[in-house]
């Protein structure tokens, strides 16, 4: 029997792959290299064991859709406007100064007029998808950085459209005029826009349909039918596929699907965006590189490091943080995946010769396999030039140690947003240190004590008044920043409480290190929340799911880390078992028994249990008579065995005679 080409072709590259990347992980290298070097040994270069590669490169194409479809889903349209500004001002500033700049250079060098524009183009563009999948595998996502570059990536993926009308212009086609190509523009965008109210007017109507078919097969085919479809549909319409796919996935962001099509997706997403890195790794010819070896190692240090110092500058002066710059440099110091379009297509109009193309294909591949290494090391460089800035920031008087007994808290995001409401309702003192100018404002609205400043910096956390404060909470996504606030906060406040939200499990031992008394985990605690609300679903008695609740935090979530429970927790467990035989329950509006006295309501006989306390006002009125009448807010504390507090609450709630 004639097997298939493509069946063997993908068998050898998970055949090479494998391997390939065994061996990376092994030696503390990112998978992402391990794909990158393995569609080397695959290509022309060395076995050209893989001839027909516009098969993969479809597959590939595809991987970087779903790719950017996931991380649209842990956006919203909430996230994007604050992004407005470092979107329009930081990525048109980044895209015009680094294509002018290369294109003055270049020119000056002896390329013509044409080239030197393209190549300006080409070296504008950062790579979207290798950006994004290193912070997403970081957890940096929503960090500082990370929301900084997918604002200027975003940005470039729109000045895709223009770029390619430009290359269509100089290459000499007789219907493309600036007039025509202004008009393409306005069109694509127009349509663009229609499209985004359309799909958020009807997909959310769409997907509740598909659910209520509890088919997964189904769902999981319409959404990769919906990705692909929106992504073909804004490729048609000039603009880059991988925005379309991300718009998708920004409007099911703040439905209730999204978690759902998460699970769905994921699988095939890693398995074809693997294939991306793979097709890429085998362009590269390696007997051009090595032929010409100085001039493509001179003109990617130098795209490299002229690149970065343009993105650096620009952070700097909308952050005036030089950690910050330099996080955000080293993350798009690279040359893109859509840049290979540009080049493609200039070739096609002989605006770049085949030693130029070359040149440029082993260039964007060596920037490519730096950046896995570069992201490595950067949080440690940028930490470095951060500790060497000199303040100059202003402050309000009030958020500096005058205060006492106060809560700080790092970062204004979700989590920040929702203890700043609950403090501000429990008049609790607090102040807020955030770094993004839009997240400042938002929080000055709210008439909040806010500083603008580097979390990881001394002097914010002492004018932030941490060596009097009762509390820190950290909030922010950057894991290196954080543990330097915990270092430093434990070592101004010996005494100070430090609760940090982390969202990756690796973290957690480390910043107990460092000096955290408590790690909140996001992910941990939605496990936590849903075997609750499973608990109560089976009327297992409120005390003995608290004490559930209680043992896994109390060893640091052990029990879900695969982890045994430590011989202090197993010790102290008759004493967590003790205390679940007391449940206390508040009569609310509605209740039945209201106006009721308490011999009415007669526990003891119907469920054997004991109201020896009623607190009332904050006055405990204990083992009350039976001629107490019940009113709203009243607190029973009641003791019994685990079946008859279940029993009881059964009767409070009106479900029982």
């Amino acid at each position: 029997m004639e097997h298939s080409q493509i069946l063997t072709e993908l068998l050898i590259i998970l055949l090479v792959t494998a391997p390939v990347v065994f061996i990376c992980q092994k030696i503390k290298l990112p998978a992402m290299i391990g794909f990158l070097v393995a569609g080397i040994i695959l290509g022309p270069s060395l076995t050209n064991w893989i001839s027909n590669k516009e098969d993969i490169e479809i597959f590939a194409e595809i991987g970087v859709v779903l790719l950017l479809f996931s991380i649209g889903l842990q956006f919203s349209f909430s996230n994007l406007k604050q992004l407005r500004k470092q979107m329009l001002i930081g990525g048109s500033l980044q895209v015009l100064l680094t294509a002018g700049s290369v294109f003055v250079v270049t020119h000056y060098f002896g390329w013509g007029l044409k080239e030197a524009l393209v190549i300006g183009f080409l070296i504008a563009l950062s790579s979207t998808a290798i950006v994004f999948k290193l912070l997403w595998d970081r957890g940096e996502i929503r960090a500082p950085h990370g929301m900084f570059a997918t604002a200027i990536l975003l940005f470039q993926d729109l000045c895709v459209v223009p770029m390619v009308l430009v290359v269509q212009a100089m290459g000499g086609e007789a219907d493309v005029s600036v007039m025509a190509a202004a008009w393409n523009i306005v069109r694509a965008l127009a349509i663009l826009i229609g499209l985004w109210f359309l799909l958020r007017l009807l997909l959310v109507p769409i997907f509740a349909e598909i659910s209520r078919l509890q088919n997964r097969e189904l769902f999981l085919i319409f959404t990769v039918l919906l990705v692909i479809g929106v992504a073909w549909l804004t490729d048609w319409l000039g603009l880059s596929y991988a925005l379309g796919a991300f718009i998708v996935g920004i409007l099911l962001a703040e439905s209730d699907y999204s978690h759902e099509v998460m699970a769905e997706i994921t699988p095939i997403r890693n398995l074809l965006f693997s294939l991306f890195f793979i097709s890429i790794g085998m362009l590269l010819d390696l007997s051009f590189v090595l032929e010409n070896w100085q001039g493509v190692a001179g003109f990617t240090l130098t795209a490299i490091v002229g690149k970065a110092l343009i993105i650096g500058v620009i952070v700097l002066v909308m952050t005036r943080s030089i950690r910050l710059s330099v996080l955000v440099a080293m993350l798009l110091a690279q040359v893109g995946e859509f840049s290979f379009v540009l080049a493609q297509l200039a070739r096609e109009y002989d605006i770049l010769s085949n030693v130029d193309y070359q040149g440029f294909l082993a260039t964007t591949l060596l920037t490519m396999l730096l950046t896995p290494l570069s992201i490595k090391v950067a949080p440690k460089v940028a930490m470095w030039f951060g500790q060497h800035q000199k303040e100059t920031l202003s402050f309000d008087p009030k958020t500096t140690a005058e205060k006492k007994g106060h809560t700080i808290i790092l970062g204004f995001g979700v989590t920040g947003h929702n203890l700043g409401r609950v403090l501000t309702e429990t008049h609790t003192p607090f102040v807020i240190v955030e770094l993004l100018p839009d997240l400042i404002r938002e929080a000055k609205d709210m008439n909040y004590d806010v500083i603008f400043g580097d979390v990881s910096k001394r002097d914010i956390l002492l004018r932030a008044g941490v060596e009097t404060a009762r509390v820190l909470v950290i909030a922010i996504s950057d894991p290196l920043a954080t543990r330097h606030a915990l270092s430093m906060a434990r070592t101004l406040n010996k005494n100070i409480t430090i609760i940090v939200r982390s969202r990756q499990e690796v973290n957690f031992d480390q910043y107990y290190k460092f000096g955290a008394n408590q790690v909140i985990s996001e992910e941990f605690e939605t496990s936590v929340e849903i075997f609750s609300r499973v608990l109560e679903e089976y009327h297992i008695p409120r005390n003995i799911t608290q004490m559930q609740v209680e043992l896994v935090r109390q060893d640091r979530y052990s029990m879900l880390r695969g982890l045994s429970l430590s011989p202090e927790t197993m010790a102290n467990l008759p004493d967590v078992l003790a205390k679940t035989v007391v449940e206390t329950y508040v009569l609310l509006d509605g209740s039945p028994w209201l106006g009721k006295t308490v011999g009415e309501l007669n526990l003891k006989e119907t469920t054997g249990t004991f109201i020896i306390s009623v607190v009332r006002n904050v006055a405990s009125t204990a083992n009350p008579s039976k001629e107490m009448v019940l009113e709203q807010g009243d607190v029973l504390i009641i003791v019994g065995s685990h079946v008859q507090l279940d029993a009881a609450i059964q009767r409070l709630e009106g479900k029982t005679d």
